[in-house]
């Protein structure tokens, strides 16, 4: 899961998604979007083979390139909540590393500003 339904399910965000976005090793295109029983779905390809060894930490690379537009929280509130999601996934940073230069620079700023820099270096 990726986007608006990402940020939801860790609670930076009470909106919810009209469509809903999904990243899977199965999708065939950068992108495709099909209708499922009224649902829209929009299904990407990973930027990455996705694996039971990486998934939480390539979850957590696609939430940090698209909280800064949804998230409702900010400051010691944003800073919080981040924290108690890294605390309850327990993002392994070693793996962040390796995957880290396959997503957008805005990454590295969110990064910073939730203050989590120290676990990166």
């Amino acid at each position: 899961m990726t986007g608006l339904s990402l940020v939801n399910k860790y609670g930076f965000t009470s909106q919810n998604p009209s469509v809903y976005e999904i990243c899977t090793n199965e999708a065939t295109t950068k992108q495709r979007k099909i209708d499922i029983d009224g649902n829209t779905l929009i299904i990407y390809k990973p930027l990455t083979i996705i694996t039971k060894d990486n998934i939480k930490e390539l979850e957590f690379l696609n939430l940090m390139s698209i909280i800064d537009k949804y998230s409702e929280l900010s400051g010691i509130e944003y800073k919080n909540k981040l924290r108690e999601y890294i605390n309850k996934t327990k993002i392994n940073f070693a793996i962040v590393k390796e995957y880290i230069s396959l997503f957008p620079a805005v990454v590295y700023k969110n990064i910073y500003e939730g203050g989590l820099m120290n676990e990166l270096v």
